[in-house]
């Protein structure tokens, strides 16, 4: 007698489902903000027993709740999942864990009304290569005009203990004097003020980090974790989230670093977070987007940024030489291990939060491929557009740089050769659906997801904005970070 064995794929998302605050206008407390999972299936073939995905959420008060499963799903399918539809809850916050019989890629994202349009939320979801081991890293948290949503969870199997250490830049902890207990899968989700409050001499305002360390409640053993964040700005609609890190690399590759770029002035800042209990020197290079060549390193070719032991340093694209209207790639170098979160910021309400990223594994066939389960385009003038950027990080020129945009029922619509020349190492190459021609000229739009194959390393990342009429906030928008596959 044979027996079939099912392998599942998980994913995690924490859900942070968050309202404006009371410190924002009248008129904000009337937006409905909507929290979706979004993903994408990027295999190619179909499971002999057939491919589905199964959802099961978890309240912070314990509750567990599976859902029907999504299926059949079929290759390169995409789709999002409206949490407050399948829940009957607009207001759940919590967890999801997303299983499935191929390697699935997540999304979380959260609007707000389109007659009363925020930024954008996004982030994407967890799997094995980046959950932490007894600590987790938030390299940017914050109180004052915008009050930090933490969001933790325990991917144990055991019932864990958190501890929760707040520090300044120059490296001064503040300790959280409880110890919050998690159940398997279970989150724990507070705003920085609310921790805050039982923290003696917490300085406020406060701009620094969060180190989260976690153990087994039994045996005091190190256990598994995640942890995101997001910010709504209090009297404004700017807002942002991203993924936590654990902290264990020295080199972190941002694709985006500018200086009062274009019209908007767009200009970016590195949160890089020491990540150790030793002081760490680090460097950041500026490389150019067309020909990969070094533009500038930050402080100097032989001098060195340094970080005390869990400390933090903020650099600013145009403080670290960055010529004014440029637009670069970056890479953040360090002599010990530390986490990276980039913003971008313009002076016509854009502001966005995007994490550094690390070289992907390259799949059986030498290719390296990156997804992005989320992408839109909207003709209408006003609506949301999604618009894609790729860095070889490779250390040879990428002869192969193909980007396929699949609809939602997983049909190719367009392919791209962004490699027509070969594409040197650091160098950028972008897309959007209008661009590649993915969009009918008689249809409304384009939605679906995208997947990015090269035969060099990349990175890349989305941003998904829209213009409005709104004053001072013509553009809204968020970044999220390409999730690697290896095929």
């Amino acid at each position: 007698m044979s027996k079939r064995v099912l392998i599942l794929f998980f994913t995690l998302v924490l859900v942070l489902s968050l309202k404006p605050s009371s410190a924002q206008p009248a008129h904000a407390g009337t937006s409905i903000w909507k929290s979706t999972i979004a993903y994408f299936n990027p295999m190619d073939t179909v499971s002999p027993q057939g491919d589905e995905i199964n959802v099961v959420y978890y309240r912070t008060s314990g509750e567990m709740i599976p859902s029907a499963a999504i299926k059949p799903l079929q290759p390169y399918q995409s789709g999002v999942i409206l949490v407050g539809s399948v829940l009957f809850d607009e207001g759940f916050k919590g967890s999801a864990v997303v299983s499935a019989t191929v390697p699935l890629m997540t999304l979380y994202r959260q609007v707000s009304d389109p007659d009363n349009p925020y930024s954008p939320i996004l982030y994407t979801g967890f799997d094995s290569r980046n959950v932490g081991l007894a600590k987790f890293f938030l390299p940017a948290v914050q109180l004052g005009a915008f009050d930090t949503r933490v969001g933790i969870q325990n991917v144990d199997n055991n019932q864990v203990r958190l501890t929760l250490k707040f520090y300044t830049p120059d490296g001064t902890e503040y300790l959280y004097p409880t110890n919050p207990t998690l159940q398997p899968q279970r989150t724990f989700i507070k705003n920085v003020s609310e921790l805050a409050s039982s923290i003696p001499g917490f300085p406020q305002p406060f701009d620094g980090s969060l180190v989260i360390e976690s153990k087994v409640v039994t045996t005091n053993a190190d256990a598994r974790l995640v942890a995101a964040v997001q910010d709504i700005q209090a009297g404004g609609r700017k807002a942002y989230a991203y993924e936590g890190s654990p902290g264990v690399y020295n080199e972190w590759f941002m694709i985006s670093a500018m200086c009062k770029y274009g019209s908007s002035e767009q200009t970016t800042r590195y949160y890089i977070q020491n990540t150790q209990g030793a002081p760490a020197n680090v460097q950041v290079s500026y490389y150019d987007p067309g020909n990969g060549s070094l533009a500038v390193v930050y402080p100097g070719a032989t001098e060195y940024i340094q970080i005390p032991a869990w400390g933090r340093a903020t650099v600013d694209g145009c403080k670290s030489g960055i010529v004014a209207g440029r637009s670069l790639t970056g890479v953040v170098r360090s002599s010990g291990p530390i986490a990276v979160v980039g913003k971008t910021i313009s002076k016509d309400g854009l502001m966005t939060a995007f994490s550094g990223q690390t070289p992907p594994q390259a799949g059986s066939d030498g290719r390296y491929r990156v997804g992005f389960p989320y992408v839109v385009y909207e003709a209408r003038e006003k609506g949301e557009r999604t618009f894609l950027s790729m860095v070889n990080i490779g250390e040879n020129p990428a002869n192969i740089l193909l980007i396929n945009y699949y609809g939602r029922d997983g049909s190719l619509i367009q392919q791209e050769n962004l490699a027509s020349n070969p594409v040197p190492s650091f160098a950028k190459r972008s897309s959007n659906p209008s661009a590649a021609g993915a969009i009918d000229e008689w249809a409304a739009g384009f939605l679906g997801a995208a997947l990015v194959e090269s035969d060099q390393p990349i990175v890349g990342m989305a941003r998904i904005q829209r213009v409005t009429d709104l004053s001072g906030y013509n553009v809204l928008g968020e970044d999220y970070s390409g999730l690697v596959f290896i095929k």
